[in-house]
């Protein structure tokens, strides 16, 4: 099995508890398997970073902690570090959500952690400024700010429980699979991954695909995957997103060649300008933009009872038909997850 995966779903009367909730249940789970710092050590764009987290909505009560400030080894941004006894037996390490900021995220934590032997450590991994992937760090120069966090504080493999929230739980699988990966350093005993659920076309996700990280990199992890029954994504983000990001966890990634074609497969996306749809489309009655709506004048649609390979052939037929109408050359097959000649 790839990984251990316990499924945390809040719906009902428990998703109005919230994140107080899930944090609280978190922390229980995980340690059983100051005056405020002046940050005199950030300069330039950290420092610019770090004075517009203190307008962030939990600025306040941040501000009344004891927490110390560090700047990243690139100098853009900071990170966060909190504990209430001096030498905390576990850690955790938090990367928040989208146009978040590690105020907040250490604010929020901080109110479960009093007089519990967990330090937690947040990492300031957006620079502020849009939302655009170039925003934020990759997974890669995040992992790299952690392992020099961690190292600097002298925490061992197997302490630290990593935590991502929304935007940072979309990246979280592929920071565990760092950590995991034969370069890892297996800080990491416990991965959670709250509002933010997988997707086959995210770029850090076909990173774990194709292999970048090695081959099983999430074999043997342990997850917990947490959702609201109000998140406003419920299909990406909340229990149903949740649940197939767990699925995934439990069952896909086994590193094999027919994973990564079946996956390459899944990923067929559309042409740029919509002229031929993505796989989808070619599989139900369905129109895919931003949302998939049912489209019963679907003229795409010829998956049916036949055989997988008489399937397969109907579609190249169709994509190749509808490329033709509308002048493209060929048969448009680009897809979110490339594979290589070696996988075929």
């Amino acid at each position: 099995m790839l990984a251990a995966v316990f499924h945390l779903v809040l719906s009902g009367i428990l998703s109005g508890m919230k994140h107080n909730f899930i944090i609280a249940t978190l922390i229980s789970i995980f340690l059983s398997v100051s005056l405020h710092a002046e940050p005199d050590t950030l300069k330039g764009q950290s420092a610019r970073l770090y004075q517009q987290a203190l307008e962030s909505r939990h600025a306040a009560k941040f501000k009344e902690l004891k927490s110390e400030i560090r700047p990243t080894s690139d100098g853009k941004s900071f990170y966060l570090i909190h504990k209430t006894v001096a030498a905390p037996k576990k850690w955790i390490v938090s990367i928040h959500g989208n146009k978040g900021f590690a105020t907040d995220d250490l604010a929020i934590w901080s109110q479960h952690l009093d007089k519990r032997s967990v330090g937690l450590i947040c990492l300031q991994w957006w620079m502020g400024t849009g939302e655009k992937t170039e925003d934020f760090y990759t997974p890669t120069q995040a992992y790299h700010e952690i392992d020099l966090a961690l190292e600097a504080m002298k925490i061992d493999p197997g302490e630290v429980m990593f935590h991502g929230f929304s935007r940072g739980s979309a990246n979280s699988y592929a920071v565990a699979a760092i950590d995991a990966s034969k370069n890892g350093k297996k800080y990491f005993s416990l991965n959670v991954a709250s509002s933010g659920g997988y997707a086959d076309g995210y770029p850090p996700n076909r990173d774990i695909m194709r292999g970048e990280f090695g081959e099983h990199p999430l074999k043997d992890t342990k997850w917990i995957t947490v959702a609201g029954a109000k998140d406003p994504n419920q299909n990406r983000d909340g229990i149903p997103g949740m649940r197939r990001s767990a699925d995934w966890l439990k069952q896909a990634d086994d590193g094999s060649p027919e994973f990564r074609l079946a996956a390459s497969l899944a990923g067929i996306r559309g042409t740029k300008k919509g002229e031929v749809g993505p796989l989808r489309e070619f599989l139900e009655p369905v129109e895919v933009t931003k949302f998939v709506n049912w489209n019963p004048e679907s003229t795409s649609a010829v998956w049916s009872g036949r055989s997988l390979v008489a399937n397969l052939a109907a579609i190249f037929r169709r994509r190749q038909m509808e490329a033709s109408r509308t002048g493209i050359v060929g048969v448009p097959l680009g897809t979110t997850v490339f594979v290589g000649i070696k996988d075929v």
